[in-house]
């Protein structure tokens, strides 16, 4: 359908974004640059994973989105550890978090809702 070639389309836009960014991390000797490095890969891999369950229609689909959505919020909450920033923001970043876990929690909903309707077609 429609809206699984949406999400797919978006969960690989994201793979491809994390995947740009690897070599910036992994090539970089700043503080915590290994940390957003695996993370990024992780974000990749299991976005990677979730665009080909979400064609497949896969069980696991729900897991793999939950997992980069867990991620890409653990990678933007630890920004502040190794960057020093202001309480204003701080408070960007705490939001910009929020949102993300938001919209990993819709994604990862509606990849359990259209599973579930295709078990039942």
């Amino acid at each position: 359908t429609l809206v699984n070639a949406g999400l797919a389309a978006v969960m690989a836009g994201v793979c491809v974004s994390s995947v740009r960014q690897l070599p910036n991390e992994f090539g970089s000797s700043e503080p915590g640059s290994l940390l957003f490095g695996l993370m990024h890969l992780t974000i990749a891999i299991s976005a990677a994973a979730a665009s080909a369950g979400i064609i497949r229609r896969a069980r696991w689909t729900s897991w793999a989105v939950g997992l980069c959505g867990t991620a890409a919020v653990g990678l933007v909450m630890a920004q502040p550890l190794y960057t020093p920033m202001d309480p204003d923001a701080q408070q960007s970043i705490w939001l910009g978090a929020g949102l993300i876990g938001v919209v990993a929690a819709i994604v990862w909903w509606l990849a359990r809702r259209l599973r579930r309707l295709h078990e039942t077609s």
